[in-house]
């Protein structure tokens, strides 16, 4: 039975139906499933409950997977979609602190991108002019040819005008340009 629907809930899922397949997974019994599916089973509950519009069932579901699983695969992923989640709610001192587990702990994982990303944009936020640049200047030395370039490029440019930086500034907004 929990095959069933956790079979449906993966429809939905694949067919980005986010509502419907968070509410197949809640019927899903993950710890009755196979100990291989358990994993991917309560990562993709986390997304879809995420994606439906339900943070904090959708934090609760990350952080289970993060407690139950975490040596996983999936775990940086993980953290940076609950990081994204917690930005939602404007949460930004959990987000940043999944955020800069996720460039700590798995600096060579798709997420890293993202999570840098996402710490220049709270710093900048915040008005945290110092670790904007740093998020962003390490985004574009460990990624440069990330489609958020510009964007961290532009945030070093601004972040040095406030702090009167203006030579930094005109490079920095110069390479925005490029």
């Amino acid at each position: 039975l929990n095959l069933a629907r956790l079979i449906r809930a993966d429809h939905h899922f694949n067919k980005q139906r986010y509502a419907e397949a968070a509410n197949s997974y809640t019927d899903v019994q993950i710890d009755k499933l196979p100990a291989k599916l358990q994993p991917g089973t309560l990562f993709n509950k986390a997304w879809a409950l995420a994606d439906a519009q339900r943070p904090q069932d959708a934090i609760g579901a990350f952080s289970q997977f993060l407690a139950q699983f975490p040596a996983d695969e999936l775990t940086a992923k993980a953290l940076a979609r609950r990081g994204l989640t917690y930005r939602d709610i404007k949460d930004t001192a959990n987000a940043m602190t999944d955020f800069k587990r996720v460039a700590q702990d798995f600096p060579n994982s798709e997420a890293t991108e993202l999570a840098y990303l996402q710490m220049g944009l709270i710093a900048a936020e915040q008005r945290d002019h110092k670790a904007t640049i740093a998020a962003f200047e390490t985004l574009v030395k460990k990624f440069p040819t990330s489609p958020a370039a510009g964007q961290a490029w532009f945030g070093i440019g601004r972040a040095h005008y406030s702090l009167q930086q203006w030579a930094e500034s005109v490079k920095a907004l110069i390479k925005t340009i490029d």
